[in-house]
């Protein structure tokens, strides 16, 4: 899903030990943009990515600088597949083989392998490839990145595309670095408070227990401190619920409440359970039952309301990825396609900034003394015993 779309999908890098670059900086890309630009599948290829236009999937002439958006480059990256079905083949591959063998009798492996490969080969070069394009906006000022897919495979192709192209190393905003963005605005203590943080427990027993020991590795450190994650995203379904879901953000009011979806997941005798709760019921009682059992909140569907526009959020919790958003429609005019892009810049940025705030007052509250009165609210309120 591309940004320009009312729904798109969202996953936030940061570039890492980045200095800000000027306009000239940026000049210098197009030679690598146009060495790792798209190129046209040929006969028996069966992909092929690389740097397109934003606007227009076709234009690769980066001489012309149509990447630089004020202080954004503003890219796509285009791959085509081309891939021929196992019916497809499998069936001519069966005639083939009968037929040759009325000929010559018994073939060996070697020759039925070469003539399912001919086959294959002659099916791809008349295969028609489908066509996927994402987007990428890099902010020159802060080195921040958004990708607008959240696909695993995906995301691997673009931080290895990036680090070609541009020399620059990728890092995924997840919930425990964004974590310590905010303390860096905090006291030397409070900080510490905030990495130390361990996991409460919402369930009607003690309940937790896939925590891992912390280590250098980025998907060990992912999983040991996914927690905060699955306790932010409860918060705020708890919140949004029980006190009317109005926060004062500054300069800003931010309404949310959740929408019709909650998947909760948990270990179930060493193995990962998975509870899709979903319906018009606001209430989403069995999701409540779920939390109170111990399971914990992995996905969420949110409805913002921020000063006079919509937004509709699903968001994950172990790598705070953006499922899916849906922003205020932004029209589009093909004389005036830069006016659409810093439109619909504004609005991301806009929900973007509403998260990380909610989240850094969510760490706040958090490392307070408060915490604790607060974990017991919502532990009853799940399984249902508020005074």
């Amino acid at each position: 899903m591309g940004f320009l779309k009312t729904k798109t999908s969202i996953t936030r890098y940061q570039i890492k030990e980045y200095t800000p670059l000027r306009f000239s900086d940026a000049e210098a890309f197009s030679a690598n943009l146009k060495r790792y630009s798209f190129r046209e599948l040929e006969d028996t290829q069966t992909r092929s990515f690389g740097w397109v236009d934003m606007f227009d999937n076709l234009n690769i002439n980066f001489e012309d600088l149509f990447y630089i958006k004020g202080e954004f480059i503003v890219l796509s990256i285009r791959t085509d597949t081309k891939r021929v079905p196992y019916s497809a083949w499998a069936s001519k591959y069966r005639k083939v083989i009968q037929e040759r063998k009325q000929i010559t009798g018994k073939l060996s492996q070697s020759e039925r392998k070469e003539i399912k490969n001919a086959i294959k080969e002659k099916l791809l070069k008349q295969a028609l490839p489908t066509t996927k394009v994402v987007d990428v906006i890099w902010n020159l000022n802060t080195g921040e990145v958004l990708f607008s897919s959240t696909n695993e495979n995906t995301n691997i192709i673009f931080v290895k595309l990036f680090k070609d192209t541009f020399n620059y190393r990728l890092e995924m905003l997840v919930p425990h670095q964004i974590a310590e963005r905010v303390s860096c605005s905090l006291k030397p203590k409070d900080a510490q408070k905030i990495k130390d943080l361990l996991p409460s427990n919402f369930a009607a027993v003690p309940s937790y227990s896939d925590v891992g020991v912390i280590s250098g590795d980025m998907v060990s450190t992912i999983a040991s401190k996914k927690f905060i994650g699955e306790e932010f995203l409860t918060y705020l379904w708890w919140r949004s619920q029980k006190i009317n879901g109005v926060f004062n953000l500054p300069d800003l009011m931010v309404e949310l409440y959740v929408d019709d979806r909650i998947i909760l997941t948990g270990d179930n005798g060493g193995k990962v359970s998975r509870i899709v709760c979903s319906g018009d019921n606001v209430e989403l009682k069995e999701a409540r039952e779920a939390l109170s059992l111990g399971k914990r909140v992995s996905e969420i569907k949110f409805k913002f309301f921020i000063e006079d526009q919509q937004f509709t959020v699903v968001m994950d919790s172990s790598y705070f990825k953006i499922i899916s958003c849906k922003t205020p429609k932004v029209s589009i005019d093909k004389d005036d396609m830069d006016g659409a892009f810093f439109e619909k810049v504004a609005l991301l940025q806009k929900i973007i900034f509403c998260i990380e705030k909610l989240y850094a007052q969510f760490l706040q509250l958090r490392i307070s003394d408060n915490w604790e009165r607060m974990r017991k609210q919502i532990q009853n309120w799940a399984i249902n015993k508020e005074k």
